[in-house]
């Protein structure tokens, strides 16, 4: 039907009841309450929404890069948190008179979407730190594994395992990831190989494992003869070379 003449409070909403007639619908002192409906046969309400509703207000991004431990304390009002765990990479071997050492894996990681209640109120962290080369000229000592990141008890990242000294072959194996919803394992050490070239034998050096953040130590070829540092890992969880 036509209505006219209606008297209509102030900032109410009309909506159509039973048997044509009006209904004045009076909002809450709530504010962000929703016109909701409730059913066919009911007139519809203000009400809040569903699960607290609102969206995100803030997004908020923290990051922990100093070995050793830490703390976690969620931010007032978290609902959510995406966390990503990274372990240290590896150290590389030296090498002796005869062989390079062999280069140092990438660490592990992991990466898992957590609820406020899945936290609490903090959560403690460890944070590996990468793995030291080998030390010392023409004697083949490994390197040191890089260390493993802990989430609390809910997600962990080994570190890459450390270079051999004083050998050719392949680099060391990266870390591995465990309790997330994505769980990675680091990039293995790249393969250290000798040739003869020009009456000399010359090697390539093994390159470290790389991750998402982090470049791999990278030395180059060169005579088997000289002796070269080697090369850090750049970046975050990268093998040394």
């Amino acid at each position: 039907g036509t209505f006219t003449g209606q008297s209509v409070t102030q900032h109410n909403v009309i909506v159509g009841g039973s048997s044509n007639t009006l209904v004045s619908v009076t909002p809450t002192a709530n504010v962000g309450y929703v016109l909701t409906g409730n059913g066919l046969s009911a007139d519809p309400s203000f009400q809040a929404i569903p699960g607290g509703g609102g969206g995100f207000t803030s997004i908020v991004s923290r990051v922990f890069d100093t070995p050793g431990s830490a703390t976690y304390t969620p931010t007032a009002g978290m609902a959510y948190c995406i966390v990503e765990i990274l372990g240290g990479g590896g150290g590389a071997g030296s090498g002796e008179d005869n062989g390079p050492g062999t280069a140092g894996g990438a660490g592990g990681n992991a990466k898992k979407v957590f609820t406020a209640a899945d936290i609490g109120a903090s959560v403690s962290l460890t944070i590996g730190d990468g793995g030291a080369g080998g030390i010392g000229a023409g004697s083949p000592n490994p390197g040191t594994a890089g260390g493993t990141t802990l989430f609390g008890a809910l997600m962990s990242a080994t570190g890459g395992a450390a270079g051999v000294g004083g050998t050719l072959g392949l680099g060391a194996a990266g870390g591995v990831g465990s309790g997330g919803d994505v769980n990675g394992v680091g990039q293995q050490g790249t393969a250290t190989y000798g040739f003869t070239s020009g009456g000399g034998d010359d090697v390539i050096c093994g390159h470290g494992g790389s991750t998402a953040y982090g470049s791999g130590g990278v030395l180059f070829s060169q005579s088997i003869l000289t002796e070269s540092n080697g090369v850090d890992g750049l970046g975050y969880g990268a093998g040394g070379g």
